[in-house]
Order: C-alpha cells, then sequence, then structure tokens
C-alpha cells in the first residue's frame, strides 16, 4: 500500500512539473497557527524560558520574522485576514459566531482552483464557519480538542489520503488559551514542572513580571501569587511545541520525499496583566497583536537563520502563501496584502506602509465584562503609533522609545495629530470596501500617501 501511494506521489510530481517554490512540483503547505501566542514567549524571540524547543529548530532551518502582527485581538476575525488578505472591517467577520460563508477568493479556494487539496483542522467547534472554505475540514464534535487529538486527525488523513495532488493543510491548537481554564485542556505535568524550573535566576524571573506587569500594584500581586499565569501560560507552549514537532515528524515520514513548506504563526497574542488585563479581545496593544512568524521553505527559497525586522501582517499570508506555491496572483481585487517571499530570500525592496488592526465590537459576551465604547482600531509601523477610540482619547506611542507602550504622549502632540489623520483616512478608506461611505473628508495630500503605501 505504502508502494502504491509513493508510485502515485511520484507520477503527480511528474504531471505538476516543476511549478512552485521546488524543483519537484508544487510543494505541500502546513500552516499552524496557535491561538493566543505572544511572540515574545518564544524562546527564538528572546524569551529566558526554553518554551520552545522545536520551534527553534524550525527557526535555525528556516526564516523568523521579529514583527508580525495579527488584524485583530480575536480569533475569527484574525483567521479571517490570513485567509482572505482583508483587514476586519472589510470582511465583515468580526465575532467567533460570524458565518464565513463560501468566500470563494480565500486562500484555500484559490488553491484549490490550482490543483491544490486543502484540509482544515480547528480545535474549536466556533471555527466549524469557515468549513465552506475548504474541500476537507473536520468541525471538532466538542467544544475544544486538545492538540494531540488534531494532530491525529491530520495524519490520519495522510495515512488514508490516496489522491496525487499536493496539499494545503491548516491546523489550528487552542491549548495555549484555555491557560486560563487548565481543566477544560489538561496537559502533562511535567511541561510545567520544566517550565517552572526553568525561571530560577532573579534576573530572568524580573525580565518576565515587567514585561506582564508594567503597573507597580500587577508587579506585586504576580510576585505574590507565585507566577501561576506566566507559568502554565508557558507550560502550555512547551506542550504545543512537542505536538508540532510530533506533526512534523509524521508529515516527514508519510510524504514519502515530497518538499513542504512549514508556516507556524498565531492569531493574536494575550495581555497576561500587561495594561491592567490579563486576557485578549479588549485591546490592541501590541502584546494583543504582536505575534510570531516562523517559515521554513525549500532550499532557494527561504535563506536558514534569517531574521526579518520588517513588520509584516495576517493580510499578507494570502499572496505569500500563493507564491510559494507557485499559484500566483491574477487578481488582486480586495487583496490587501504583500507577499512577504522576497523577504524569505534576503531581499529588502518592501516600501514602507501603515499596518491596521482593530478590536473586536462590544457584544452581549463584551457587555458582561468592562468594555470600552465605541469603535477602537490602530495604524502602526515599526516606529510609531497611534490608537482611534470614536469614544473616547485617541493614545499616541513612539515605538523606538516606548515599545511596551506604557506613555502615550498628548493627543494634541504633531505626530500624534498627524499620525491619527492618517489613521481615520486609512479607516475611511477601508470601509467603503463592504459598502459605506466615508465619513470624513480626505486631505488630497493623504491620499496621495495611501496610493504611495500601496493602498489606493
Amino acid at each position: 500500500m505504502r508502494r502504491l501511494r509513493l508510485l502515485r506521489i511520484l507520477l503527480s510530481t511528474w504531471l505538476l512539473g516543476a511549478a512552485g517554490c521546488g524543483s519537484g512540483g508544487p510543494p505541500d503547505v502546513v500552516l499552524i497557527t496557535v491561538d493566543t501566542l505572544r511572540a515574545d514567549h518564544l524562546s527564538a524571540y528572546g524569551y529566558p524560558r526554553p518554551t520552545s524547543p522545536f520551534l527553534d529548530e524550525l527557526v535555525a532551518r528556516g526564516v523568523l520574522f521579529e514583527a508580525a502582527y495579527a488584524t485583530s485581538s480575536h480569533t475569527t476575525p484574525s483567521h479571517a485576514s490570513m485567509f482572505l488578505s482583508q483587514y476586519p472591517v472589510q470582511h465583515g467577520l468580526l465575532t467567533n459566531e460570524h458565518p464565513g460563508g463560501e468566500a470563494p477568493a480565500s486562500l484555500p479556494r484559490r488553491l484549490g482552483e490550482h490543483g491544490y487539496a486543502t484540509a482544515g483542522f480547528p480545535s474549536v467547534r466556533f471555527l466549524g464557519s469557515l468549513s465552506g472554505w475548504f474541500e476537507r475540514f473536520e468541525t471538532p464534535q466538542r467544544r475544544v480538542v486538545p492538540a494531540a487529538e488534531v494532530v491525529d486527525a491530520m495524519l490520519g488523513w495522510l495515512e488514508e489520503r490516496d489522491d496525487p495532488r499536493p496539499f494545503f493543510a491548516w491546523l489550528h491548537f487552542y491549548d495555549v488559551h484555555e491557560w486560563v481554564r487548565p481543566q477544560q485542556l489538561p496537559i502533562a505535568g511535567d511541561h510545567r514542572e520544566a517550565m517552572v524550573a526553568a525561571l530560577s535566576s532573579e534576573d530572568a524571573e524580573r525580565f518576565v513580571l515587567e514585561r506582564h506587569a508594567a503597573e507597580a500594584a500587577l508587579y506585586e500581586r504576580a510576585r505574590e501569587r507565585g507566577l501561576w499565569p506566566v507559568d502554565e501560560y508557558d507550560a502550555r507552549i512547551h506542550a504545543v511545541d512537542a505536538e508540532i514537532r510530533r506533526l512534523y515528524q509524521g508529515v516527514s515520514e508519510l510524504g514519502a520525499g515530497r518538499e513542504t513548506v512549514w508556516i507556524v504563526t498565531s492569531d493574536h497574542g494575550e495581555g497576561l496583566g500587561s495594561h491592567g488585563w490579563m486576557s485578549h479581545g479588549r485591546f490592541v496593544y501590541h502584546e494583543q497583536l504582536r505575534v510570531p512568524l516562523i517559515v521554513e521553505a525549500p532550499s532557494g527559497v527561504a535563506s536558514p537563520g534569517r531574521r526579518v525586522p520588517v513588520p509584516v501582517s495576517a493580510v499578507d499570508f494570502l499572496p505569500s502563501v500563493l507564491e510559494l506555491a507557485g499559484a500566483g496572483l491574477a487578481d488582486r481585487e480586495g487583496v490587501m496584502g504583500r507577499s512577504f517571499v522576497p523577504l524569505l530570500r534576503g531581499g529588502s525592496d518592501w516600501p514602507p506602509r501603515l499596518l491596521y488592526a482593530e478590536r473586536r465590537p462590544r457584544d452581549e459576551h463584551a457587555v458582561r465584562r468592562e468594555w470600552i465604547p465605541g469603535d477602537v482600531y490602530t495604524v502602526f509601523d515599526g516606529e510609531e503609533k497611534v490608537i482611534v477610540r470614536s469614544e473616547g482619547e485617541d493614545a499616541y506611542f513612539d515605538l523606538r522609545e516606548d515599545p511596551l507602550e506604557l506613555a502615550p504622549s498628548a493627543p494634541d502632540a504633531p505626530d500624534a495629530e498627524d499620525l491619527a489623520r492618517r489613521a481615520q483616512a486609512f479607516r475611511a478608506v477601508l470601509e467603503p470596501a463592504v459598502g459605506g461611505e466615508p465619513d470624513i473628508e480626505i486631505p488630497e495630500e493623504l491620499i496621495e500617501d495611501l496610493k504611495a503605501l500601496g493602498y489606493l
């Protein structure tokens, strides 16, 4: 049976030719999203705990993006941006409960048109709303399932597969998200013990605490509680890292030598005490938007060990994966992202641009919690950022001097006013895409700026 499957794969490689990123035909593509994973909690991003030994190995063989950002601090909107290359205000999937429909222009559907088999393996039931985008989709029968079951489902699919086509598979892990409800998705105690033992020095402990408890009261409270939130969060990263290793080994064994592109990222981060918030969804500070992005691609496509400082967004996934798959992007209508493939190779031709993200709307779930009224969105680049509130005071940050966004400048400071105007113009450009009209007059010079940045 294995020999027959190997012959079919070799035949398909010959028929498909040399398209894609390798010389043997289009590669398989595995996209992993680890829900609620902050970039700064991975070893490769400078974290003092060894939370991610396998991902560290992947980084050594691949490319690490130092400044990758989600478009929302909420799960479904952020994933939709990856698959549609649109910001939430454009695609309209603003909450986890929002149905995704068929989405013929989504990444899986586009890859299907180029000869790919597509499969989705989420770990939460509500992401079943995206099932229409994939050829095969395994919606969990329970509210949430652990990473081990998701990996088992993916490897089981590969073992039973009798299909010569290359595949695109998306796996989603929810274990890290459930640090606050550990009984929902239990993990082995040895992961927790390893993380607690790893944080032994006072300097390392201070690094962790200061990153999550900028306010003195939170800092002291974290000390009194024995760092259990961060311990639990890190232990879950360690556990998921082990499952990604098992997945990688299984795909390699079942792939019979096929080339595979591996992409590991997240849909958003987590507060863990930063800005007085333990969870996510309420704010658009960087701890809730900055996510890891690690890409391993075949030789000649990516420079192993490269670290990319250029800011990239979730909207860049669709054009990037299509290029990696050799599918191209003939129709850019509604596509907001750029392919980051040239950055994998070491290219530097990446014109500066503004990135956008927004908070989930105030819904019935949010009403039960302390929630800032009105719309909240942000526009930023690698140096400065403004958070715009429709019902409140905007907040401007110089990220060069204040990377943790602890000391906002006065709203009437020249730089703050200028970036706020640009943010409002950006939002006004996005809203007509879903049938609205700009509610402000956009100055001509801002229109020219947006054109230069590639948004008009």
